[in-house]
């Protein structure tokens, strides 16, 4: 499995009245009952979940990205999240 980055549109500082609609990442919430984990979790830290997920709903626009879809959590499981892999390489490998 690949994970993606979340790329969100930042609005144009230039523009003082704000016409562009401002972007956010999706964001949830879980308790401690559900992911014991997170009572050592700091905030501003960075963590690895995983999930198996439910689709339970879906809105399919028009224009594809403004679909949403609706998930139930079966599952959940986390940790820190693992240090970037540098790919490395040797002469012979040029």
């Amino acid at each position: 499995m690949k994970i993606r980055k979340i790329v969100v549109k930042k609005p144009n500082k230039k523009d003082e009245l704000e016409t562009e609609i401002r972007e956010y990442p999706p964001e949830f919430s879980i308790n401690a009952k559900h992911l014991p984990e997170v009572k050592n979790w700091k905030v501003g830290g960075k963590y690895r979940l995983v999930m198996d997920v439910e689709l339970s709903s879906m809105s399919l626009r028009k224009e594809p990205e403004d679909s949403s879809a609706w998930f139930k959590i079966e599952a959940i499981g986390g940790g820190k999240k693992p240090k970037e892999r540098v790919k490395r390489y040797n002469k012979k490998e040029k």
